[in-house]
């Protein structure tokens, strides 16, 4: 007999912590083994609302210093028919987040999702002369200050126009192609459920 009792005593407590696991399956606060889990998808939008983040990290910057010289006539200096001029320069090279666009193809049948990103080309996006980093030089490399006279914004457009012309922009350019592709790649696999491949291009 107490044996007996022992045994319906652990049966009402079995009963009891079915029914409870039960009532925690049915209200969410317990996953159900036996229940298939939903697949996590993300869309093409969401993904483009994570890149747009990326935008100022996306860029690639240099700093050129280069000479210009100047023949008489090409640049109001008063004291000076030829000089040379040294600069420096800040560019910066970078993609336009406008022009990303997003593919999503949803896990399907057992295969995994994935989530395809095109990344433009980079372009130069500015190149800014230090109006303060002029420095002026006559033929002999002798150093003397700029003065009224001196025709400063004539000036500046020489500069940008030979960093244009001179900086390394194939190496610039590469930089922020690696590093766009880079900073892209980590906020996309931020927000990215598992089931889903990642391809930047």
């Amino acid at each position: 007999m107490k044996f007996k009792n022992i045994l319906i005593a652990l049966l009402t407590i079995l009963l009891i912590l079915a029914l409870g696991a039960g009532y925690l399956m049915l209200t969410g606060h317990v996953a159900n083994p036996f229940e298939k889990q939903k697949q996590a998808t993300i869309t093409a939008e969401e993904v483009e609302q994570q890149i747009t983040k990326a935008a100022d990290l996306s860029t690639a910057k240099l700093t050129y210093k280069g000479i210009v010289n100047f023949t008489e006539g090409q640049i109001k200096y008063i004291t000076q028919n030829s000089f040379n001029m040294m600069y420096t320069a800040d560019i910066v090279a970078g993609i336009d987040m406008t022009k990303v666009t997003v593919d999503v193809v949803q896990p399907k049948g057992g295969n995994p999702g994935k989530v395809t990103v095109s990344v433009p080309k980079p372009t130069i996006q500015t190149v800014t002369i230090d109006p303060d980093s002029l420095e002026f030089y006559d033929q002999k490399w002798a150093l003397f200050n700029k003065t009224a006279n001196t025709d400063v914004q004539e000036a500046l457009k020489a500069a940008e126009a030979d960093a244009r012309a001179n900086f390394g922009k194939k190496e610039l350019i590469a930089t922020a192609q690696e590093q766009a592709d880079e900073v892209i790649k980590g906020f996309v696999q931020s927000v990215l459920p598992e089931g889903y491949e990642l391809e930047i291009n």
